[in-house]
């Protein structure tokens, strides 16, 4: 990660404490954790899969129906050793030994929630997009391969050999996000929401598409510290 990702988080913050000074309603803190989907280009999506998320963020009012969410996300995403074994070159070879290591994204967003119905007392739906900045690690594939060579009388010789797939990289990029989530009322804190969105970081060489689906807690900072 480099100066700009701070300097995008500090920044963040600093707006939405802006945001907080002019509105009277207390701002909330989000905690989330779910599960991410790798999407896009096609060997991110072909030797990755499902991996892990988590969430740390605060949501600050505007209005009834307009909030603004600062956050930071953790998302990994785990190599598929038997999806590569299916979709790449070597399909189909017992011989050969795998070992790939998981892509990771610490990302920085600044997203606004709208609520397009104000309903009181049972599930809210919301909608959400933002943008921000995510620093991206993909992880490093390689496939170890033997040779079988002659040696003096019966004996044989077995050299391992090692294929680079893919050296892991890693880079920071724009991000954008955009989904949906509902609210469950309640009358105490913390209160539970669900949310789905999808991102996309604007990587160099082709975007990285992800999807996210995330099951957290609002805690209200009324409620923590009196």
């Amino acid at each position: 990660m480099n100066r700009k990702f701070i300097v995008f988080i500090l920044l963040s913050l600093f707006i939405a404490c802006s945001v907080r000074a002019q509105t009277e309603q207390m701002m909330n803190v989000r905690i989330s954790g779910g599960v991410s989907f790798p999407r896009k280009p096609p060997l991110f999506f072909d030797y990755w899969r499902i991996g892990f998320n988590g969430s740390l963020g605060f949501e600050i009012p505007v209005t009834r129906r307009l909030a603004v969410l600062p956050s930071v996300d953790i998302t990994n995403f785990t190599f598929d050793r038997f999806g590569f074994r299916e979709r790449s070159i070597y399909r189909g070879r017992s011989d050969i030994a795998v070992n790939g290591s998981q892509s990771l994204m610490v990302s920085g967003t600044l997203n606004i929630k709208f609520y397009p119905f104000l309903i009181e007392n049972t599930l809210t739906p919301y909608l959400i997009a933002g943008a921000g900045y995510v620093y991206f690690s993909k992880g490093d594939i390689f496939v170890d391969w033997p040779e079988i060579q002659p040696g003096e009388g019966e004996e044989v010789i077995i050299t391992i050999h090692r294929d680079s797939v893919h050296v892991g990289t890693t880079e920071n990029s724009l991000l954008t996000v955009f989904g949906a989530g509902i609210d469950v009322p309640s009358n105490r804190s913390p209160k539970l929401f669900a949310e789905g969105y999808y991102g996309v970081a604007l990587t160099r060489e082709r975007y990285t598409h992800y999807l996210l689906f995330k099951l957290g807690l609002r805690f209200n900072l009324a409620s923590v510290f009196y």
